[in-house]
């Protein structure tokens, strides 16, 4: 298709916040997150893998490496908004898996030495 336009997920502030000294460092993966299914994690050592399911039911894998530590709450069956990378000390990463109802008590959270996209 000519001119044709992939669309990403751009997320707003809320009129008067400020970015400046943010940790959010900028989102991961496919679109096809959004609104995703957090369907299965599996750890094993110092790997972690999570299943998400897509709207569109493709099933959509992410690895992640060098396991410092997880942070989680029932977070299996968990609708995304999307996952975002935010500032940690180095060498590590941290990665928030976003509940798209932010009053509920669901989350993830791992922080990693990185990911296979």
């Amino acid at each position: 298709m000519k001119n044709s336009i992939q669309y990403l997920i751009i997320f707003s502030l809320e009129e008067g916040e400020i970015m400046e000294n943010s940790e959010f460092l900028g989102y991961i993966g496919s679109y096809k997150m959004h609104d995703g299914r957090i369907k299965k994690i599996i750890q094993e050592r110092d790997k972690l893998k999570v299943i998400v399911e897509s709207y569109d039911k493709e099933m959509i894998f992410m690895e992640f490496y060098g396991v410092k530590e997880i942070n989680s709450f029932n977070p299996e069956d968990m609708i995304l908004y999307g996952v975002c990378e935010m500032k940690t000390q180095e060498p590590f990463r941290e990665f928030r898996f976003l509940n798209w109802y932010e009053e509920r008590e669901e989350y993830l959270e791992v922080i990693v030495m990185g990911y296979k996209k």
